[in-house]
């Protein structure tokens, strides 16, 4: 596809030079479907690829006690008075757990319309594009340094912990009166989250560097940029090439279950256990994991580590997480699709039929390589 995609882009410079000019309400109209693309699809990342999987991360399903009792009555003899009360002989403690309000999109825009209002689901987006236009602005003066990228990068984190913490806070807690620059947490926080941060971010890193590394060992980079170099390999170099895309797409979802997303979740608890105690959480929130935190105003740290923070989060969670991930995908295939379609459809408003003849002329041009 992408082969073809190329050959009909040549083929339009090559052959439809003049006719292809597209007119200026043509490229208006493709600009702003662009844009709309960009904006709508930057909106529900943010919504589930990010708010909905924070609430997720930091939710404690609640559980109700039920105590079932079990009853007989008296023998009925002529030693018992048969106005007696019935006698009690068992009882027995169930507890329910409640489903958890991050199990289901629906559920979860509900509960933050209800408890956060109508514009809920993009609560905490002033805070993070503050977060990375600071964090564009330290990567742009770190970089007139002789400083590794991925070192740049790391360090950019861990100056910047304390904001990214109080994008946590804002979108796990219930609305505040107070504006987002007043819950910053203070530089005693600084020191707590400094660590976790930077193994989040070295956990990123690593999940780059190794798909990046096999690209770079079987020179993926240049087939991706120009796929008819495929035509001149032999078929087992061929064969070869699609086992090192396929190699390149596994590494990456590996590193990304495997380190990034338990970072990810370690890192986020750890912010969630230092929100203040006047803010109360928008889920249902264990603020002592399980008794793992000991508050400060009793001798303990106040926070939990990384891996308890971690071992804290169980299965069902972790399970339900993965969903939230794997759904966000979903939609943002959709979204790229449908807005594939409109595209096409306006190419077609505006070039009519020469954009299938170039096409056409693409795919000729592949086949006779072939």
């Amino acid at each position: 596809m992408m082969e073809l995609v190329a050959r009909a882009t040549q083929a339009a410079g090559a052959q439809y030079e003049t006719s292809f000019e597209i007119p200026g309400w043509g490229f208006a109209m493709l600009f702003v479907t662009v844009v709309v693309y960009m904006i709508t699809g930057s909106l529900l990342r943010y919504t589930y690829g990010s708010l909905i999987p924070t609430l997720a991360m930091i939710e404690t399903p609640t559980a109700t006690a039920i105590i079932k009792t079990s009853e007989v009555d008296a023998p009925l003899d002529e030693k018992t008075d048969p106005d007696a009360p019935p006698r009690y002989v068992e009882q027995e403690l169930l507890l329910v757990k409640a489903k958890p309000i991050t199990g289901k999109f629906r559920t979860t825009i509900r509960h933050l319309r209800e408890r956060a209002g109508r514009f809920s689901r993009f609560r905490g987006v002033r805070v993070i594009a503050i977060y990375h236009i600071a964090e564009m602005a330290l990567l742009g003066v770190m970089s007139k340094f002789p400083v590794p990228r991925g070192l740049m990068s790391i360090c950019v984190a861990i100056l910047l912990c304390n904001l990214k913490a109080t994008w946590t806070h804002v979108v796990i807690s219930e609305p505040s009166t107070k504006k987002w620059y007043q819950r910053i947490p203070s530089r005693k926080v600084f020191v707590k989250l400094a660590a976790p941060t930077a193994i989040y971010a070295v956990a990123q890193h690593v999940a780059m560097k190794l798909p990046a590394a096999i690209m770079h060992k079987f020179h993926l980079a240049r087939y991706i940029q120009d796929p008819s170099l495929l035509n001149n390999l032999a078929p087992g170099q061929q064969k070869q090439i699609i086992f090192a895309c396929s190699l390149v797409a596994v590494a990456a979802l590996v590193t990304t279950v495997s380190i990034v997303i338990p970072a990810n979740v370690a890192l986020k608890r750890v912010q969630a256990s230092m929100l203040p105690e006047e803010d109360e959480s928008i889920v249902p929130f264990d603020r002592t994991f399980g008794g793992k935190v000991v508050p400060e105003v009793v001798g303990g740290s106040g926070k939990i580590g990384m891996l308890e923070a971690w071992k804290t989060f169980d299965w069902n969670s972790r399970v339900r997480l993965l969903k939230i991930y794997a759904k966000n995908a979903a939609i943002q295939g959709v979204l790229f699709m449908g807005f594939a379609g409109i595209i096409l459809a306006e190419l077609q408003l505006v070039l009519g039929d020469q954009l299938w003849q170039a096409i056409a002329s693409a795919t000729a041009e592949v086949a006779n390589q072939q």
